[in-house]
């Protein structure tokens, strides 16, 4: 399938990601070899078998759904058991840095800021999902944008600690941009009633923490007592389909 094999891009003890193209096209493309398995990394319980299929139908799914949203992130074009090969997001063969890497003007990072305030609103409300390990590490920034990526663990509000996830994403992005010098960067507690469009008022982080875990448990006791539904992006009709091989 791959006509051409280049350089390393990155490798260190769970993955190796190099750059490729593919066939005819002469596509740039990032291969992922991870050494331990893509399912190891997703927050969600069950049967190898039914993980398989779970990940065949999310990774379908949610990267045609975030695209329709308008955010910035890879495409995927195949998984084939412990390999996922991507759209490369970069320049000749050269790899678009990581926020954490890369170094802006005071301009340039308030501009990443809102791109990322904005971003994490549209994942969250038009998507119906939280990253889940959204940080400096997990944004790129090419051609004046901030690329998400890693959106593998990411997983629906309702998940039972969806909200818990979602504050940690809030966290990091806030402490980031503040320590970058970010001034208009809210705090974590204002970035999350931001993104998710709750208005929970506690004065300190112990009880704001209380009050989400509050929300999970009333969220879990419904789903409980009424049936678990069908995670949203399983009945996404959206993009084309995954080259998938089990």
């Amino acid at each position: 399938m791959f006509c051409r094999k280049k350089q390393l891009i990155l490798k260190h003890v769970y993955l190796c990601i190099k750059w490729s193209t593919l066939g005819c096209w002469r596509q740039s493309l990032a291969v992922l070899a991870q050494e331990r398995n893509l399912l190891s990394f997703m927050h969600m319980e069950g049967a190898l078998r039914m993980k398989r299929k779970i990940l065949k139908l999310y990774l379908q799914n949610v990267p045609s759904r975030m695209q329709r949203a308008g955010i910035p992130c890879p495409t995927v074009v195949l998984l084939k058991k412990h390999i996922l090969v991507m759209s490369f997001i970069g320049h000749d063969q050269v790899p678009a840095p990581k926020l954490k890497e890369v170094k802006l003007s005071s301009e340039e990072m308030k501009e990443a800021y809102y791109q990322t305030l904005h971003l994490m609103q549209q994942l969250y409300n038009e998507c119906m999902l939280v990253h889940a390990d959204l940080s400096e590490y997990n944004m790129l920034w090419h051609a004046g944008k901030v690329w998400l990526i890693d959106v593998s663990q990411s997983v629906e509000p309702t998940h039972p600690h969806g909200l818990e996830f979602l504050f940690r994403d809030c966290r990091n992005v806030s402490q980031f941009f503040q320590k970058g010098g970010v001034k208009e960067a809210l705090g974590e507690r204002e970035l999350f009633n931001s993104v998710s469009g709750l208005n929970i008022s506690a004065d300190n982080e112990a009880d704001f923490l209380a009050e989400i875990e509050a929300l999970e448990k009333m969220n879990e006791d419904h789903v409980q007592k009424n049936g678990r539904k069908a995670a949203s992006f399983l009945k996404d009709d959206g993009g084309p389909p995954v080259l998938y091989d089990e």
